[in-house]
């Protein structure tokens, strides 16, 4: 089995194993004269599945290897294209980056088709430039599922140069796309987001910490309402966005079936109208939603009452996770508690029980501080039909059985069976 080894780009050499004290160029002379194909063995042995170039600011002790000039990471990229095992390429800060340094790495490294994941992370993108030169790589390699940009600044080239090098993938791998935390304009960032679109493999989207303005979510709807989109996970954390923004957004998120996660946490600039519309999307019955995230945000009693009525008929929504300060502190409140209550075991008649929610299982409170614990444990079990079973048997101990026996065999059969079920489940957690 071969070992995860780790090669950084840095200011200075640092303590290296047998394999990495190497130099490259101190190899050259050896390569002439005797085995290329040795040294091409060990470094591939190096190269297995993952890779780190690093300046030497912030250099670990797994890093094994540091090339120094642009003579060695010309190798270096040689060796990355030739390789058929590698799976990850970190790109973090060179110290003296350039043009040429970047041109000799990438001459070979878009030649690899094996990498499946490549993350640029507050390296100077050189105008673009370094979009540019990968057009090749992003456009042959079939392979690649995971492009990461993060704390990178965009001038107005290279957010230029990004769609354009999105553009060019053809392949229908690409299922993840990080944009987190960039110095990015909301412009330039909604024109990303609809070369994204061209994508319909995409699965997951995150662009945290970034400004998404109207402009930037209606991009982001386009790319929802596509019919062959695929998006199961979409972050929006810290997005700086508004009632307009969410308008914007709710009548995609609606017939998005495949959408499980969202997270909208961070944004206190949404009004409580704002929640209220999001809730909206909890009514689609083909919704798959299994976990949004609504913390640090401004949500009250009207619009958790609005998320709570909107569940009724939701049979999906497993975790809607809210700040715990707010539920604690609020948690005496009639109006959204009692609605939430309600959606959760309607005990006005034992239909009504029956068809209550018995999906949802988290708001993010801790149990001390959950008045509707209990119901949300029950809720945990996995199978609903004994759910249901349990709350009517707990709220139901009265319920007539004179129509049962007036409809004799049609329904009575059914009804002793059901006594039957009930009578040997371990119901006991959920009293």
């Amino acid at each position: 089995m071969y070992s995860i080894v780790t090669i950084c780009l840095a200011k200075r050499c640092w303590p290296l194993n047998t394999y990495s004290s190497l130099r490259v160029y101190d190899c050259l002379h050896f390569i002439y004269r005797k085995c290329i194909s040795a040294l091409i063995n060990v470094l591939y042995f190096i190269l297995y599945t993952h890779y780190i170039i690093n300046s030497g600011g912030d250099v670990k002790s797994d890093i094994d290897y540091v090339p120094e000039d642009v003579y060695d990471i010309g190798w270096l990229g040689y060796f990355i294209g030739k390789s058929k095992h590698l799976k990850n390429l970190y790109l973090y800060p060179l110290l003296h980056s350039s043009v040429g340094m970047y041109e000799a790495l990438f001459f070979g490294v878009n030649n690899n088709k094996s990498i499946e994941k490549i993350e640029f992370r507050g390296i100077d993108l050189l105008g673009g430039k370094i979009f540019t030169m990968m057009e090749p790589f992003f456009k042959n390699n079939n392979n690649l599922t995971n492009i990461e940009i993060m704390h990178c600044n965009f001038g107005v080239e290279q957010c230029r140069a990004l769609p354009s090098a999105l553009g060019s993938i053809n392949s229908k791998s690409l299922t993840k796309v990080r944009l987190k935390s960039n110095v990015i304009s909301e412009e330039a960032l909604a024109d990303i987001i609809t070369a994204l679109s061209m994508q319909s493999h995409i699965q997951k989207i995150d662009i945290a910490e970034n400004n998404l303005n109207k402009n930037g979510c209606m991009a982001l709807s386009s790319l929802l309402s596509c019919s062959a989109n695929e998006l199961q996970n979409i972050n929006l954390y810290a997005t700086n966005m508004n009632d307009e923004g969410i308008d914007a957004l709710v009548p995609a998120l609606k017939m998005c079936d495949n959408l499980e996660v969202l997270n909208i946490n961070g944004n206190p600039s949404v009004t409580t109208r704002g929640w209220q519309h999001l809730a909206t999307i909890l009514e689609n019955p083909n919704s798959n939603i299994i976990y949004i995230d609504l913390t640090n945000n401004n949500v009250d009693n009207k619009a958790l009452a609005t998320f709570a009525s909107r569940l009724s008929n939701n049979s999906s929504l497993k975790r809607l996770k809210l700040n715990t300060d707010w539920l604690s502190e609020n948690r005496s409140s009639t109006e959204s508690w009692l609605v939430l209550s309600e959606v959760l075991c309607n005990i006005s008649s034992i239909n009504s029980t029956y068809l209550s929610n018995h999906t949802l299982q988290c708001l993010g409170l801790t149990p001390s501080s959950n008045p509707l614990g209990h119901l949300f444990d029950l809720n945990d079990r996995v199978d609903k039909k004994d759910v249901a079973m349990i709350k009517i048997l707990q709220y139901h101990n009265d319920f007539d059985m004179m129509p049962f026996f007036e409809w004799e065999f049609k329904v009575l059969p059914h009804v002793i069976k059901w006594f039957e079920r009930a009578s040997v489940i371990d119901y006991a957690r959920g009293l």
